[in-house]
């Protein structure tokens, strides 16, 4: 399909659910795409003019059978879930772009590699997660707000982590200065087997390592304050009966877990924190 030469709008949603939708070509004259409008359709390749400069939120949410996409305009934001579970593989950033949005690629279960210009400076929570093939998130290195070491992105000083590919692994090392990891951050990462973090992080949140089913070490500092729930489910640790004492699973000095069938909890001496339940 290719929209005439003179339309400069195309409205919210207008596409959206038009399952025998394949290939669409946006002309340069259009300006405006509007939320959700592809929403759910089956395109499959699309061609975006030059005179797109946003990419609004949901714009091709969950459209499953989408692989191409060119953008040749100097789009500067792509935003909140505008290619959440899309079945695209390669995606190429535009140079220009400043803003990527919350879980702007979120779940997009195909794509393999991820590369950041230079002027991105912000990625909203989730925008690459669940995304299982994901290699690597590289990063431009003339960058001022991102960098990325093993494919991880991480803030220039390494204090903070943005994303991690679905396909980390098998052994990664958490640099000194890191002090909270966010929930589900490392979630569903299957080839994980290995993972040590530093003396400097106080702070695990929720289902941070759930899904790892391989991840079967994990070493731990000492001055971890705050430790979310079910960070453990579905592992290879969580699998293992030597890391459960008393009905209760044990990481080094830190309580995560109790079956729920125990009625007369015991905490072993020198337990430092216990997880939330």
């Amino acid at each position: 399909m290719t929209i005439g030469k003179g339309v400069k709008k195309i409205s919210n949603s207008a596409f959206e659910r038009c399952y025998q939708l394949k290939e669409i070509q946006i002309p340069d004259t259009v300006e405006e795409l509007g939320w959700g409008c592809f929403l759910l359709s089956g395109v499959e390749s699309v061609i975006l003019g030059s005179g797109i400069k946003e990419i609004r939120g949901t714009t091709f949410y969950a459209c499953r059978e989408l692989k191409n996409i060119v953008m040749e305009g100097e789009i500067n934001a792509i935003y909140n879930q505008a290619f959440q579970g899309t079945g695209i593989k390669e995606i190429v950033i535009p140079d220009t772009v400043e803003i990527i949005g919350d879980q702007a690629f979120y779940g997009c279960e195909y794509l393999k590699y991820v590369y950041l210009p230079e002027k991105v400076k912000t990625i909203g929570s989730l925008a690459f997660a669940n995304c299982g093939e994901l290699q690597a998130i590289e990063v431009d290195e003339g960058n001022a707000v991102f960098s990325s070491r093993d494919g991880i992105l991480y803030n220039l000083d390494f204090t903070e982590i943005f994303a991690v590919p679905g396909k980390i692994g098998p052994s990664i090392v958490i640099p000194d200065g890191m002090v909270e990891l966010e929930e589900s951050l490392f979630e569903n990462c299957k080839n994980l087997k290995s993972i040590s973090l530093p003396d400097t992080l106080e702070k695990i949140g929720a289902r941070c390592f759930r899904g790892c089913e391989q991840l079967c070490e994990i070493f731990v500092g000492n001055n971890i304050k705050s430790i979310g729930r079910d960070i453990l489910e579905n592992t290879a640790y969580y699998r293992e009966n030597l890391n459960w004492e008393n009905s209760v699973l044990y990481l080094s000095k830190y309580a995560i877990e109790k079956k729920q069938e125990i009625r007369d909890l015991r905490i072993k001496e020198g337990t430092l924190t216990i997880a939330a339940h």
